[in-house]
């Protein structure tokens, strides 16, 4: 079994899995008793698989994953997102061919063992905790229990995926802040995943943080038109009276105004001078499709539309549109 490299965050295997890159800085097993922990653990596995395997004896490890059979009747229990449960099942419905691999995917893995976060806070609400303790006790657990975790988890994946064979398994990337790995692997991998460890795993679903569709905007019926100027401000902020805070001086300055919408358009008047990118690189004020700023919501742009709310301001005529104006 391949053995990890130590470097910084994400494990991506090539060849015949006969070298592994890592950049996850993670701690090796340290004590014996985890050890034993991990080899009881696989003795009953191996005890398990004897036992209940006679059936299915002088199948490899491959022809057993690919095989619709057992799998295809779990589907419906397994931990998993409706889209990839469809997924999985149209790769089981598809022409057997032991050797044809599909495109892998990119998956989020949840494990049940976790830090209890919500009873913690119940505790420390009950104790008046001050915050900055809870921070840093929430981070000092979250790590520990990553350095429990990642080492088993990562030589479970990697030693499926040897396995199952070249292919199957390209990619892990750990996450400490709660027990959560982003795999890229192919549906025959998921299922052999689910099938070993599903009393262990909470949820499995489709990883979709960058390039996504547009979630369905409900948008109520326009308003007749009024008799608003360019220059002028919008009625919600008279309502909140915030003309009144801004000739106090509170308009913003040194704030970051952020949300997670549809997107942002990063050349709309009213946001495009006070982008963040415009004063740091582009990676540290824009996660999303593409390197800047984009609005993926069609003709709704709503993401853009909340960004206007939060800080629009034209500076050309200057049409108030938000609250936080001198922000970025």
């Amino acid at each position: 079994m391949p053995k990890p490299v130590r470097e910084k965050e994400r494990y991506v295997f090539h060849g015949k899995m006969t070298s592994l890159e890592t950049t996850a800085n993670l701690m090796p097993f340290k004590s014996l008793r985890f050890r034993g922990r991990l080899f009881l653990a696989l003795c009953l596995l191996g005890s398990w698989l004897t036992g209940s395997g006679k059936a299915s004896e002088g199948n490899s490890p491959s022809e057993s994953a690919n095989s619709p059979s057992e799998s295809s009747n779990s589907l419906s229990w397994f931990p998993m997102d409706p889209q990839l449960r469809q997924t999985c099942l149209s790769w089981q419905s598809g022409p057997s061919n032991p050797g044809f691999i599909p495109s892998n995917l990119q998956v989020r893995v949840l494990l049940k063992d976790r830090v209890p976060v919500d009873s913690l806070e119940i505790a420390w609400d009950a104790s008046n905790t001050p915050s900055t303790e809870r921070a840093r006790s929430t981070v000092k657990l979250l790590l520990a229990k990553a350095a429990l975790l990642q080492p088993l988890w990562l030589e479970r994946f990697t030693a499926l995926g040897g396995d199952l064979g070249q292919g199957h398994l390209t990619s892990i990337q750990p996450y400490w802040i709660s027990s959560l790995f982003v795999l890229e692997a192919s549906p025959a991998y998921i299922l052999a995943l689910l099938e070993r460890y599903a009393s262990e795993i909470e949820w499995i679903e489709m990883d979709h943080d960058k390039a996504h569709a547009a979630d369905p905007v409900l948008q109520a019926p326009a308003s007749p038109p009024g008799t608003e100027s360019v220059g002028g401000t919008e009625i919600g902020l008279r309502t909140v009276q915030a003309p009144q805070m801004w000739r106090r001086g509170y308009k913003g300055r040194g704030r970051l105004g952020m949300n997670i919408d549809t997107g942002v358009w990063g050349t709309h008047p009213a946001l495009s001078n006070r982008w963040r990118g415009n004063f740091v690189p582009a990676s540290q004020a824009w996660f999303g499709s593409g390197s800047v700023p984009t609005d993926c919501g069609g003709t709704t742009s709503h993401g853009s539309h909340v960004m206007g709310t939060m800080v629009g301001l034209d500076p050309v005529n200057q049409d108030t549109i938000g609250l936080a104006i001198q922000s970025q």
